[in-house]
């Protein structure tokens, strides 16, 4: 028996080796465009109702304290534009916390703190419980997306102006994941809710067993309009002039804004003003879900990319149905 003799491939097994090779090469190549390139909606999704949850924690430990209320400048209404320390916590806490689970991930949040400016005492961050995941969206199928198409948008605090106020109804926390500059993905939590609660939906996938659209208990033609009462305008007066059988309510946040129309209790939620994008991204997204739609006064579309203005400047109009409708009705609105 010859132990030290030499091992020869045919020409043949030779070529196959080299196949296999390059076969396992690719796989291994591919596998790693999946995981720096490629992102699962699915993920987002948990994530985004993870950090929508966690940011509503961070907002409650603030309410019964001083929150160092400041101000941004003025709307174009004349409003103060306020800020407070509820607000940074918050998005410290959210954007930062998907930053680290997604690094190359484009977030765009109302707030600007840097990293370093985000030193709050660490009990803020201690006890914050991770989102027990919904049983509706296990049984999801997933969309794997390239990561350069997503954008999330991030709302630590709505309605801060209603919270200064102690008007916490109002105040929501909110996510929304685009891609390609449509929102398709929308996260509203409310943390002064009893127990918190959390709204989600995901476009042509599923939603949250609390958003059931609901009937309206008025006539189509006798119509509930929801509009902003921090950053109003003259919207009453002119929603009135165009459709003087409406009804105008105001109220704070347009996270709840959108769900009052998903509750039937508002037929339209109007701006007539310069609204950000991240104010209005999660409820576009639920209101997609359900068939509704918003859109500027001038009827078009928003995109939500990153490369776009954070900036709505031609007001919104957003319903649940009849809206083409409510449309050609509030149209003097864009002049």
């Amino acid at each position: 028996m010859n132990l030290g003799g030499t091992v020869k491939l045919n020409p043949v097994g030779f070529a196959v080796l080299c196949g296999l090779s390059f076969i396992l090469i690719l796989y291994c190549l591919a596998g790693r465009r999946t995981a720096n390139t490629d992102v699962s909606l699915k993920e987002l999704l948990v994530a985004a109702i993870n950090i929508a949850e966690k940011g509503g924690q961070v907002v409650i430990k603030f309410h019964d304290k001083n929150v160092n209320e400041q101000s941004k400048g003025e709307t174009k209404e004349g409003a103060v534009d306020v800020v407070t320390d509820a607000d940074y916590g918050s998005h410290c806490i959210m954007y930062y916390t998907l930053q680290q689970t997604f690094p190359s991930l484009k977030i765009k949040s109302e707030e600007k703190h840097s990293f370093q400016e985000c030193q709050l005492p660490k009990n803020f961050y201690e006890n914050v419980p991770e989102n027990s995941q919904d049983e509706r969206i296990s049984s999801l199928d997933d969309i794997i997306v390239p990561l350069e198409d997503v954008t999330v948008w991030i709302d630590p605090l709505d309605a801060t102006k209603e919270f200064t106020e102690k008007l916490y109804q109002y105040v929501t926390t909110m996510v929304c994941v685009a891609v390609r500059g449509k929102p398709v993905i929308g996260v509203i939590h409310q943390p002064f809710e009893n127990p918190p609660k959390t709204s989600w939906a995901w476009v042509d996938r599923g939603e949250s067993s609390d958003l059931v659209v609901q009937q309206t208990n008025f006539a189509d033609d006798q119509p509930v309009i929801v509009v902003s009462r921090s950053h109003a305008g003259d919207v009453s007066k002119v929603v009135q002039n165009s459709v003087p059988q409406a009804k105008v309510e105001n109220a704070g946040g347009a996270g709840y804004k959108v769900l009052q129309l998903i509750k039937g209790k508002a037929s339209a939620y109007v701006h007539t003003t310069a609204i950000k994008k991240w104010d209005i991204c999660a409820g576009n997204a639920i209101l997609n879900r359900f068939g509704g739609r918003l859109s500027t006064l001038d009827n078009q579309d928003i995109n939500y990319s990153e490369t776009e203005t954070e900036i709505v400047d031609q007001g919104i109009l957003a319903t649940v149905r009849n809206h083409d409708l409510l449309y050609y009705k509030l149209k003097p609105l864009k002049t």
